[in-house]
């Protein structure tokens, strides 16, 4: 090859030769790194994966809680209308009583 060049010093093979050696253990690592990146990615979308089933899931959770506490809400908005009730039933006691009494009078 040397000779197909003229004025390259014969040395400069030896020096590419010698690069490659180094350069191959380098590679064969950043394949096996690569291989390990791949499968790093594939974990983490299995986990994506999983976390978006579980937010799903919250979701559809938080969805019904929601409506659960729209329910406890009307609930707890007759709960707010007992004592004006009572009052009421009181009231309408009282005249009942007085009916009572006004009947038995007769």
């Amino acid at each position: 090859m040397g000779k197909l060049i003229p004025g390259l010093p014969t040395d400069v093979f030896k020096k590419v030769d010698d690069l490659i050696a180094e350069v191959r253990p380098v590679l064969g690592r950043v394949d096996a790194t690569l291989v390990d990146v791949e499968r790093t990615l594939v974990d983490v979308e299995g986990t994506l994966g999983d976390a978006t089933a579980t937010l799903n899931e919250a979701t559809a959770v938080l969805t019904e809680v929601k409506g659960l506490l729209a329910v406890l809400e009307e609930r707890l908005e007759v709960l707010d209308d007992v004592p004006a009730m009572k009052k009421q039933l009181g009231d309408i006691h009282t005249l009942v009583k007085k009916l009572a009494a006004a009947n038995a009078k007769k």
